[in-house]
């Protein structure tokens, strides 16, 4: 089920309504906690910067069966990944979010996606949500056809949108609700063969995952797992091998000197080694993330910082865990 809406946008950061309440987003975790019980993913509308009009209009783009992930393609092809060699660097990896609502989708992401005269120098990965594709299949269309060698494409929050799968294997559930982990999956499964993904830009629960959950995206997502939990786990072994996790980091809201001590904060001295840094974004451009990283590689330049695709960085992350 899909529920077109949120709570009360006022509500929705709580602390802006009472500024005694707990957490900033306390209601809006709540309401997904609640909605993703009942087997109902949000995709949510919000009033100006993430509006949509003629939605009943955009439903109508002609839709396909399955696209080509053009720059995984590439760099298999090229074997960028599979020749990278691990050094002692401090390597990072943007993630350009949310988009996880058709609206955000359509009225933030085309327009910055395709006039951003810096997209492509260096690699980003940005959110697919197979989830989207009902209302805004334009938009998505769009952004595979514009597509270049260094945008690579992942998996949305949590594999289709906003949804918490913890919630389908909650204790005491309804067990005549809907809704599985075994039926989440599958359309997670069906939403890579469909997009071309094999690596889950961010896992965003309340609560960390558990084993359990850790290898279902295991097996949807075997080229890595993002997550927002540092629990310590850094792969899952597989039949096919290990798959790495990793936690990000919730930052960049700033100027580019307040962001780039964000991932200065992040990153080590690399004399005994590298070291991996997951950097997650929300509505930045290309352009300013190219500058902030040439920013802070300029500005450190004794920690050998070096922007990679998420492909080479996790090949890099599993070797230097496996030493």
């Amino acid at each position: 089920i899909t529920i077109g809406g949120f709570v009360p946008w006022d509500s929705k950061y709580t602390v802006t309504t009472d500024p005694n309440l707990p957490g900033v987003v306390d209601s809006e975790w709540q309401s997904i906690t609640v909605f993703s019980e009942f087997n109902c993913i949000v995709d949510a509308d919000a009033y100006a910067f993430t509006n949509m009009a003629n939605a009943s209009v955009y439903m109508h783009f002609p839709k396909k069966e399955s696209y080509v992930n053009k720059a995984k393609q590439y760099n298999e092809q090229n074997k960028i990944a599979e020749s990278a060699v691990l050094e002692n660097k401090n390597y990072i990896l943007f993630y350009m979010g949310d988009y996880d609502s058709s609206a955000w989708l359509n009225t933030q992401s085309i327009a910055t996606y395709l006039t951003d005269p810096r997209r492509g120098e260096i690699p980003l990965m940005w959110p697919i949500a197979a989830n989207n594709y009902a209302r805004a299949p334009h938009a998505i269309d769009y952004l595979y056809r514009y597509q270049t060698n260094n945008d690579y494409f992942v998996y949305v929050n949590n594999g289709l949108g906003y949804f918490n799968p913890l919630m389908l294997k909650k204790e005491g559930r309804d067990p005549s609700l809907n809704g599985t982990l075994d039926s989440y999956f599958a359309e997670v499964a069906k939403a890579g063969e469909m997009f071309d993904l094999d690596l889950q830009g961010l896992v965003i629960t309340a609560t960390p995952l558990d084993e359990d959950l850790y290898r279902r995206y295991a097996q949807t997502a075997p080229a890595g797992i993002i997550t927002n939990w540092a629990t310590g786990v850094t792969g899952i072994d597989t039949d096919g091998g290990a798959v790495g996790t990793i936690h990000e980091v919730d930052a960049l809201g700033g100027t580019i000197q307040t962001d780039a001590w964000t991932i200065r904060a992040q990153m080590k001295s690399v004399a005994n080694g590298a070291n991996f840094i997951v950097i997650r974004t929300t509505l930045r451009t290309a352009s300013y993330i190219t500058e902030l990283y040439e920013y802070v590689r300029d500005t450190f330049p004794t920690y050998n910082l070096e922007a990679v695709d998420p492909y080479t960085f996790f090949k890099l992350y599993n070797e230097a865990n496996a030493q």
